[in-house]
């Protein structure tokens, strides 16, 4: 069973950097804004980065970035994106297709963009797709030639359990936070099986520090409570506020044990 806090790394949720998102939504960033804001990051310490095909102009910002990095840079940070959720770049809007040929050049793209990928996600997962023989022909494909890690984001809890039961699964993303709690018994069903767990919105979106008037480290140490090895991924296009989330989560490692918990009551 993992320490709790003390292999869960700070990780940059990117839809931001392509869609409008979030509690209080900013602007989207320019090419040279996402840059920096991604340059910051990489210097204050963020290794993990995650981007999807459905975050709009997210993949190719952050595939510019990447590529100009030096490869021992790189060889140090974690790059996830995702296949099954798409972006309708007329409408603005999203659309779900699981079928293979769909899958196979959502994937193509995506490297194509982003050269190369390090952890490959099922986006929008459920029982059916996770059980869909299609599905899983792309994904052994794409870690045959060069993927690293294969996900599952789920949402549910019947298929966050499939998720754990397949053994080329790696990591788990799923939201977790404060104010949603029902995928919690996930966490030791996924550290039984060695695999990581990769959480979101540990803000609910914002909801938590504005409506609920929680400190962002207690928001993170909540989830830090739970036993898992892997990532807690927050999202911002603010370098200020990203420094902010960063010294927040350092703050949270800090505390005892379940004092996210106790804020609550």
């Amino acid at each position: 069973m993992p320490e709790r806090g003390q292999h869960v790394r700070f990780g940059l949720g990117l839809v931001s950097l392509g869609r409008v998102w979030g509690y209080r939504p900013s602007p989207l960033p320019s090419l040279e804004e996402a840059k920096a804001l991604l340059s910051f990051a990489v210097a204050l310490g963020v290794t993990v980065f995650d981007t999807a095909p459905a975050y709009g102009s997210s993949e190719r910002l952050t595939g510019e970035f990447f590529r100009c990095l030096g490869s021992h840079q790189r060889q140090c940070l974690t790059l996830a994106t995702k296949c099954g959720e798409h972006w309708d770049e007329t409408t603005r809007s999203t659309w779900v297709d699981h079928s293979e040929a769909v899958l196979r050049d959502s994937v193509t793209r995506s490297l194509d963009l982003l050269g190369r990928i390090d952890v490959l996600q099922i986006h929008k997962t459920t029982p059916d797709v996770l059980r869909d023989p299609g599905v899983w022909r792309v994904l052994e494909k794409a870690r045959a030639g060069g993927v690293a890690q294969i996900g599952a984001s789920i949402s549910d809890s019947e298929s966050g359990r499939l998720a754990c039961e397949i053994d080329i699964i790696d990591v788990i993303q799923m939201p977790y936070n404060s104010r949603f709690r029902n995928l919690a018994p996930l966490f030791d069903l996924a550290s039984e099986r060695n695999k990581q767990v990769w959480t979101n919105r540990p803000f609910a979106s914002g909801a938590n520090i504005h409506e609920d008037a929680m400190m962002p480290r207690d928001a993170y140490r909540f989830v830090l409570d739970q036993p898992f090895a892997g990532s807690i991924l927050t999202g911002t296009v603010i370098p200020e506020h990203l420094r902010e989330d960063w010294n927040a989560f350092e703050e949270a490692r800090e505390l005892p044990c379940k004092a996210g918990s106790e804020h609550l009551k």
